[in-house]
């Protein structure tokens, strides 16, 4: 069972049954649908000045580790071959997860994610979903996310490139969203809080690039890899792509030990 695609006129969120063992008292939960705020003041602009995928690592890293306290962060790249296969970029982070009213600001313009860049340009609040339309390329964004707001059932949404810069109407302001179990939902992990990211969409025109045409590349495995452990020497070691963990950078030749704060707490990192 999918989410709802955003491409979808009106509606609303599909209400989906949860395991009453793991729902507790509600063993059947609505999903509201996201009413999205729009800026025009600030939409391709803003995303043209992500240069290329690097750009969007760093506010995805930023995005998971420092701001929603994730404690590991993993890339899964599946590489399309071919004229007819698909590029999918998938981030799996065990941060707090997405309540609905940071749900409500992931799908909308001018509205940051983040308390701590709340107000902010650039890398500074609004970069993940700028970066990875921007700078990863990619034409749409699908998350399913669980935090201590709906503990017991992933949050699902997910949209396009074309919604997200596109003035909501009055006959069409929302995105559809469901909630699913873990299970239903794919959520790799058993308990706890996190959120999935899946990138798609690469190989497809995006209104973003001045050259509609022009492709954006993800680069190979172990650049990334290298990326993160310079640009991330306190935090690479927490990273991992496609199943590798990056290898901090060396300060002075030697590795320490070091506590960095996080919104969950105090991280204990070797770099």
């Amino acid at each position: 069972m999918t989410a709802q695609r955003d491409q979808q006129p009106g509606g609303t969120g599909k209400v989906l049954p949860i395991d009453p063992a793991r729902a507790g008292t509600e063993a059947v939960r609505p999903a509201p649908r996201l009413e999205r705020a729009w800026d025009p003041e600030m939409v391709i602009y803003e995303m043209r000045r992500f240069r290329d995928f690097f750009a969007f690592v760093d506010e995805a890293v930023d995005n998971s580790l420092r701001d929603h306290g994730a404690s590991t962060m993993e890339w899964i790249i599946e590489r399309g071959r071919g004229r007819s296969s698909r590029t999918t970029v998938r981030i799996v982070e065990n941060g707090i997860g997405m309540t609905v009213e940071r749900a409500v600001a992931f799908v909308s313009i001018g509205r940051s994610t983040s308390a701590r860049r709340a107000g902010a340009f650039g890398r500074t609040g609004r970069g993940f979903r700028y970066s990875a339309y921007g700078g990863a390329g990619c034409t749409r964004i699908d998350v399913a996310t669980i935090s201590e707001e709906h503990p017991d059932a992933a949050y699902c949404f997910g949209i396009g490139v074309d919604a997200f810069i596109t003035p909501p109407s009055e006959a069409n302001r929302g995105v559809s969203a469901e909630f699913q179990d873990r299970a239903a939902a794919g959520f790799p992990f058993p308990t706890g809080t996190g959120t999935v990211f899946t990138l798609t969409g690469f190989e497809d025109a995006s209104p973003i690039f001045e050259h509609p045409k022009k492709l954006r590349q993800v680069p190979p495995d172990e650049e990334l890899r290298a990326y993160v452990g310079r640009r991330f020497p306190f935090l690479a070691s927490r990273v991992t792509v496609s199943g590798k963990r990056c290898t901090p950078r060396k300060l002075d030749g030697e590795h320490f030990q070091r506590v960095i704060e996080t919104r969950a707490g105090p991280v204990e990192i070797d770099v």
